[in-house]
C-alpha cells in the first residue's frame, strides 16, 4: 500500500468517525521525534475540506529541534492550506505550581513541602520534564531514612517517566534507580500485583551495568530472585526458569542458591516432572550434609513410620511451646525435607516416611521451626493415608498430631507455607471434619495461594476443592463452572499436573449431569490402556472415578471391575478404601438382584466388611459416614428379608444424609428404599420414594438421575 492510499483510508476513516456535533480530538506528543512522512499524513488529514471535524494538538520540545526541523514546515503548510492554527509556548512551572504538585504527590501540607519545592524549582527551573530530577531530589531528601511504601512508589513513579535521560546518567544514579524499582516490585508483590512487579523488576534490570553480577552482586541476586518469583506467580514459567538458570550460574555460594533451587523444584512439580522436583531437593540436602537413600523397601518404609510415631505419639501443644527455636542452618534442612516430602508423594512414595522421620528427628533433638510443624502435618497425612488395610486407630493418631501442629501454626505468622499447610491438612480433616467445610477451606487455600504467589499449592488446593465438593454432593452445574474456572487459570500458568486431575473430575461431573461428552464410559478400559500414567495416584484416581461414574450410571459390572482394581492397589489411601467399600457393597447387592453370580458367602462378607469399616469411620465423623452406614445396614436387612428393620434403616439413612447435606446420597437412599418397596409389593410407597429421590437429584443437578427416577415412576404406575 503506497502513501496516497494510506492517506485516503485515514481521510475516509475520519469522515466516518467525526462530525460537527461529534468532533474527534487527536493528540500527538514528542513531535520532535517525528519524520517527514508522519507530518505529511497529519497535514493530509487536517487539510481535508469535507465534513470531517478534527481538533489536533501536537507538542514538541523546543530545546530538541533546530530551525530546519520539519515541524516548522508543517505549520507553514497548514497556514497555506487555510487551516486555523495556534501556537502556544509553555514555560516552566512557577514555584507555587511545583509546590502544589509535590504536596499532592507526597500527601503532605503545602507549607511542609515548600523547602523541597524551592530546591527542585532551582534545579529544574520549573521544567515540565522534571520528573527524573524530582525523583532524584526526593531520594536525596530522604537519604538515611527508611522509606515507607508510599514514598518509594512516588519516587519510582517520577523516575520512570524519564528513563531515557536516566540511562545516560552515571552508574551510581542508575544503581539507585534500579534499587528503588526493585523495592517497588517487592511492594507490588506483597499486594499480589505480579504483573506490575514484573514491570518494575524489568526496569530495575535494564538500569544495571553489564557487569552487575561482579559490581553489584547483592542487588543482582535480590533482583533476580524477585524477578523469577514474580514471573512464576504471574504464570510466565519460561521467563522464571531462564532467570533461575542465571542465578544458579552466577550465585557464589550454596546459601545464595537455595531460593532458586526451591523455585526450580516447584516449577518441575507443576509440570508433571515430579522426579526432577524430588532430585532437586535431594541434591540440595546432600550438599547440606544429609544422606538420602535412593530407595526403600516397603518394610523399611513402614519402620520409619513406626519410628516417627514413637517420636510424636506423646506430642502436645504444651510440649511444642516449651521447645527452643531451631538453628537457622537446620531450619533450611527441615524446610527442604518438607519440600521433598511433598514431591516424594508423587515421585517416590516409599521415601515419604523417611522425609517425615528426618523432620521429626531433627526437630525433637534441635528445637522447633514452622517447617517442623509442616512436617508434622505431612506425617499426619501419612498416617491417615496409610497403604493397604484400613487402620482407623492410626488415622485417629494422625488426626491428633495434625490438630496439635495446626493449632501451633495458627499462633504464629506462617503465610509463607500456609497454602501448602491448608492443602495437606485437608487430607487429614476429610476423615474427622464435615467434608463440605473441608471443601470451603481448600477453596480459600486456592485464593490464598494465587494471592501470595504459591501457585503450585494453590492449584492442588483447587484439585482438592473439586474432589471434596464432588464427594460432598455440591450442586453439579456450580461445580462444573468452578472446575472450568480452575482449568482456565491452570492453563494460563502451564500447570499441567493439576489440569490432568481437574480434567478427570470434569469428565465425572459431566457424566453425572447426563451431558454427552462423546466419550462413552465403556471406552474406559481402552483409554486406560493407551493413556500415559505418570504415577500410581493417577491410576488410583482413574479407577475410583471410573467406578463412581459406572455406579451412578447403573453399569454394575463395570463398577465392580474398577472397584476391585482399586482395592487391589496397595497405594490406595484409607479414604479411598472407605468410600470404595461403600459403593462396592451397594453395587454387589445390585448385581445379585440382577441375577449375576455372586456367592451368598462373598456377598455377606462384602457387606459385613463395608459395615464394619463405616461404623469405625463413623466414630471419626458421624457427619461424613453415618448415613452411609445406615444405607448399608438397610440393604443388608432388605436382602435378609427383615422388612421392618430395613425400612427403619432406609429412613435413618435418608434423615442422616439430609442432616449432613449430602443431597446426592439422600436421593440414593430414597432410590434404594423405593426398590425395596417394589420388591415387597408396596408400589405406592415406591412411587413416593422415587419422587423424593427425583427432587434430590434435581437439587443436585443430575438430569441423568432425574430421568432415571421419572422412568421408574412411570413403570411402577403403569404396571
Amino acid at each position: 500500500m503506497n502513501f496516497q492510499s494510506v492517506c485516503f483510508i485515514l481521510r475516509q476513516f475520519m469522515r466516518v468517525v467525526s462530525s460537527q456535533s461529534h468532533p474527534v480530538m487527536l493528540f500527538l506528543d514528542d513531535l520532535q521525534w517525528s519524520d517527514n512522512t508522519v507530518l505529511d499524513v497529519i497535514h493530509d488529514i487536517l487539510s481535508d475540506k469535507t465534513d470531517a471535524r478534527c481538533f489536533f494538538v501536537g507538542s514538541y520540545r523546543s530545546n530538541e529541534v533546530s530551525s530546519e526541523h520539519a515541524i516548522f514546515g508543517l505549520m507553514k503548510d497548514l497556514e497555506a492550506s487555510k487551516v486555523s492554527t495556534q501556537k502556544l509556548i509553555l514555560d516552566g512551572m512557577e514555584i507555587e505550581d511545583v509546590n502544589a504538585l509535590i504536596s499532592d504527590a507526597l500527601c503532605a501540607f503545602p507549607r511542609t513541602t515548600r523547602r523541597l519545592s524551592t530546591i527542585i524549582h532551582e534545579k529544574t527551573q520549573g521544567s515540565k520534564s522534571f520528573h527524573s530530577k524530582l525523583g532524584m531530589a526526593l531520594i536525596n531528601a530522604s537519604k538515611g531514612d527508611d522509606l515507607d511504601d508510599a514514598v518509594v512508589l512516588t519516587i519510582v513513579c517520577q523516575l520512570n517517566r524519564d528513563l531515557l535521560s536516566l540511562k545516560q546518567s552515571d552508574s551510581s544514579v542508575r544503581i539507585q534507580v534500579s534499587s528503588l524499582n526493585c523495592k517497588a516490585g517487592v511492594i507490588a508483590m506483597s499486594r499480589s500485583d505480579y504483573e506490575t512487579a514484573s514491570h518494575y523488576f524489568s526496569i530495575a534490570s535494564k538500569m544495571l551495568p553489564i557487569d552487575h553480577w561482579e559490581s553489584n552482586y547483592e542487588l543482582s541476586l535480590r533482583l533476580s530472585i524477585a524477578t523469577a518469583k514474580a514471573a512464576y506467580s504471574a504464570g510466565d514459567t519460561v521467563k522464571a526458569q531462564a532467570v533461575l538458570s542465571i542465578i544458579l550460574k552466577e550465585a557464589t555460594c550454596m546459601e545464595d542458591k537455595l531460593d532458586a533451587y526451591s523455585l526450580v523444584a516447584f516449577i518441575h512439580h507443576s509440570q508433571e516432572r515430579g522426579e526432577e522436583a524430588y532430585t532437586t531437593c535431594q541434591d540440595v540436602l546432600t550438599q547440606l550434609g544429609e544422606e538420602i537413600p535412593e530407595c526403600l523397601t516397603p518394610e523399611k518404609s513402614k519402620a520409619f513410620i513406626e519410628e516417627t510415631t514413637l517420636l510424636l505419639s506423646d506430642l502436645t501443644g504444651d510440649s511444642l511451646r516449651a521447645m527452643n527455636e531451631m538453628d537457622t542452618s537446620l531450619q533450611t534442612v527441615v524446610k527442604f525435607f518438607s519440600f521433598m516430602a511433598q514431591f516424594a508423594w508423587f515421585a517416590r512414595p516409599t521415601l515419604l516416611p523417611f522425609c517425615c522421620f528426618r523432620v521429626a528427628k531433627i526437630t525433637m533433638e534441635n528445637g522447633l521451626c514452622e517447617h517442623s510443624l509442616v512436617g508434622f502435618i505431612q506425617f499426619a497425612f501419612v498416617l491417615c493415608s496409610a497403604n493397604g488395610a484400613i487402620q482407623l486407630p492410626t488415622v485417629r493418631l494422625g488426626c491428633k498430631i495434625g490438630k496439635i501442629a495446626m493449632s501451633m501454626l495458627d499462633q504464629c505468622d506462617y503465610s509463607e507455607v500456609k497454602t501448602n499447610v491448608v492443602l495437606v491438612y485437608s487430607y487429614v480433616l476429610q476423615y474427622c471434619h464435615p467434608i463440605q467445610k473441608v471443601g470451603a477451606s481448600v477453596a480459600k487455600g486456592f485464593e490464598l495461594g494465587i494471592a501470595n504467589g504459591d501457585t503450585v499449592s494453590a492449584f492442588f488446593n483447587a484439585v482438592q476443592h473439586i474432589r471434596i465438593s464432588l464427594l460432598g454432593g455440591r450442586r453439579l452445574p456450580d461445580l462444573l463452572r468452578e472446575t472450568d474456572k480452575y482449568l482456565s487459570i491452570a492453563g494460563h500458568h502451564r500447570n499441567t499436573v493439576s489440569k490432568a486431575y481437574l480434567s478427570t473430575y470434569r469428565q465425572t461431573i459431566l457424566t453425572l449431569m447426563g451431558i454427552n461428552t462423546g466419550v462413552a464410559i465403556g471406552q474406559g478400559e481402552r483409554r486406560e490402556a493407551t493413556e500415559q500414567v505418570h504415577d500410581p495416584w493417577r491410576t488410583i484416581l482413574s479407577n475410583f472415578y471410573q467406578a463412581l461414574q459406572s455406579f451412578w450410571l447403573g453399569h454394575n459390572e463395570r463398577c465392580h471391575h474398577y472397584i476391585e482394581k482399586l482395592l487391589g492397589m496397595s497405594q490406595a489411601s484409607a479414604h479411598h478404601r472407605i468410600l470404595a467399600n461403600f459403593y462396592y457393597c451397594l453395587n454387589s447387592f445390585s448385581l445379585s438382584r440382577k441375577g449375576q453370580r455372586i456367592k451368598a458367602a462373598k456377598l455377606k462378607q462384602i457387606s459385613k466388611d463395608a459395615l464394619d469399616i463405616l461404623r469405625e469411620a463413623e466414630e471419626l465423623s458421624k457427619w461424613n459416614y453415618r448415613n452411609k452406614a445406615f444405607l448399608v445396614q438397610a440393604e443388608i436387612n432388605s436382602n435378609e428379608g427383615k422388612i421392618d428393620a430395613a425400612e427403619a434403616a432406609y429412613g435413618a439413612a435418608i434423615t442422616a444424609a439430609r442432616a449432613s447435606k449430602f443431597v446426592h446420597e439422600q436421593g440414593l437412599a430414597c432410590e434404594y428404599a423405593a426398590f425395596h418397596c417394589m420388591r415387597n409389593d408396596k408400589f405406592d410407597h415406591a412411587v413416593n420414594f422415587f419422587h423424593q429421590a427425583k427432587l434430590c437429584y434435581i437439587e443436585w443437578g443430575s438430569s441423568l438421575k432425574v430421568e432415571f427416577c421419572t422412568r421408574q415412576m412411570n413403570e411402577v404406575t403403569n404396571s
